[in-house]
């Protein structure tokens, strides 16, 4: 596993803007409105609560943070593992950012500092993707289905 940069470098990062970042923010502003429509009937708080548990069962701690360019960061040193939450967002920003970075932990936490990588539009990507399966899933479960 490659070694991430300190928080503090992280943080400062997120302040600049990136040329891949054309992509997160058109995009990201397309699946949270996706979001917004599809799960209108969902109880969100309950959503953001299941994907804080499948956090913890991971040893991954979700902290809000004075984040400016992102809405939510996966930060990663050995064996300690944060998302960071952009703090003064709705309630569907917070569970839609927090899948979002969740689905990051999972596909991409081996690969190190994947903003700084070439195929970082590729990762945004599949985050979107396995984020909107995530709460798809959530959504059954809440219904009483299987998932």
């Amino acid at each position: 596993m490659k070694e991430l940069a300190p928080l503090d470098k992280v943080l400062a990062s997120s302040k600049q803007k990136l040329p891949s970042m054309k992509y997160s923010i058109m995009d990201r502003d397309f699946f949270q409105e996706q979001f917004e429509r599809r799960f209108l009937f969902m109880d969100t708080g309950k959503v953001f609560e299941a994907l804080v548990h499948l956090a913890k069962q991971h040893n991954v701690i979700v902290d809000f943070c004075p984040v400016e360019s992102n809405k939510g960061m996966l930060y990663g040193e050995g064996e300690r593992v944060i998302i960071g939450i952009k703090m003064d967002m709705n309630l569907h920003e917070y569970v839609y950012s927090l899948a979002h970075e969740l689905a990051h932990y999972f596909l991409h936490y081996d690969k190190g500092d994947t903003i700084a990588s070439d195929r970082h539009i590729e990762y945004e990507e599949q985050a979107d993707r396995a984020a909107k399966m995530l709460l798809d899933t959530l959504a059954v479960r809440q219904k009483g289905g299987a998932a």
